[in-house]
Parts: C-alpha cells; structure tokens; sequence
C-alpha cells in the first residue's frame, strides 16, 4: 500500500498482507460500517499445465480488519472466498452494492449484487 496527500508525492510502500496460499493481485479496499473489507483475486503458481486458463482462478479472498495497514497473515483475518476475479466493489445511485467479476477468456465483465450481510 502506498499513501498520499496530494497524488503527487506518495510513500514508501507498505504490505499490508502477508500470505504464502497465492500470489494476490487486483486488490479492491472498501470501507464498510467502519471496518475495512479488502478484496484480492489469486494467482497460483501451481500451474501443471492441463488447464487452458493457466494460474487464473476465479478465487477472490475477502478478508476483515479495523487497521487499514495490517490485514493479517495468511487466513489470520479472511473472513470468506467468493467466485470470482479481480473484483470491484460499488455502490449504485439507490445505495445498492454491486460486485464486478472478469471471467476471461470467455464471458467479459459480469456485475452482481453484493449483501454484506451472513446469509443463513
């Protein structure tokens, strides 16, 4: 994570996630009734090489925390794993949330609805 005041000058970078189940990538930090929710698509580099979709997955982690800077390790502060890849999280003009999925090769963009809420 890098920070800035002005778009200008930024700061030195900082990890805010440490993990050694894939390489993260598309990260998407929304702030949700007061706790930071950050979204993270994998890249495996277990390819063997049978799947024509290479180490693209369609595995987006979520994970939870109060400290924008420290997001855990590992599945320290995951809190779920959702279909779908290199998310990004909106909000409509009537307050609903959304949820955007690249499927490549096939499919483009898809958008969904997104409940924060557990369902049960």
């Amino acid at each position: 994570m890098v920070t800035s005041n002005d778009l200008i000058h930024w700061s030195k970078p900082k990890t805010i996630l440490k993990t050694n189940k894939f390489d993260p990538e598309s990260p998407s930090l929304i702030f949700y009734k007061n706790t930071f929710y950050l979204f993270v698509c994998a890249w495996e580099d277990d390819w063997d090489g049978t799947d024509i979709q290479g180490a693209y997955t369609h595995k987006a982690y979520v994970y939870n925390s109060n400290d924008l800077s420290d997001f855990g390790t590992d599945n320290e502060k995951e809190i779920t794993v959702l279909n779908s890849h290199a998310p990004e999280i909106f909000q409509g003009e009537d307050g609903q949330w959304y949820i955007s999925s690249v499927e490549w090769p096939y499919r483009g963009v898809s958008i969904d609805k997104l409940t924060w809420e557990v369902q049960r």
